[in-house]
């Protein structure tokens, strides 16, 4: 296994946990924009085991919760957030 860490890291320039974590949460950041689902509902479906931490990357990936980011989507505001 830190052979392939070392491999991803090199190959990518993050960290395999990172990129999956990016993958996930631009799943949900699709799915707030196109669906109605709740947020936890949206966060178990992005492969998250709980709602804290996807919260968490959530916010630190896109510097805002994922209500915000539905919010401000919805009345036009920010889209490269």
């Amino acid at each position: 296994m830190p052979a392939f860490s070392r491999f991803f890291r090199r190959s990518t320039g993050k960290s395999f946990t990172r990129y999956v974590n990016e993958l996930r949460i631009g799943h949900a950041c699709r799915m707030l924009i196109e669906t109605d689902k709740s947020v936890s509902e949206i966060a178990f479906a992005s492969g998250f085991q709980n709602l804290s931490n996807f919260n968490r990357r959530f916010r630190e990936l896109k510097r805002a919760g994922p209500r915000e980011f539905r919010r401000q989507f919805a009345f036009g505001g920010v889209r490269d957030l």
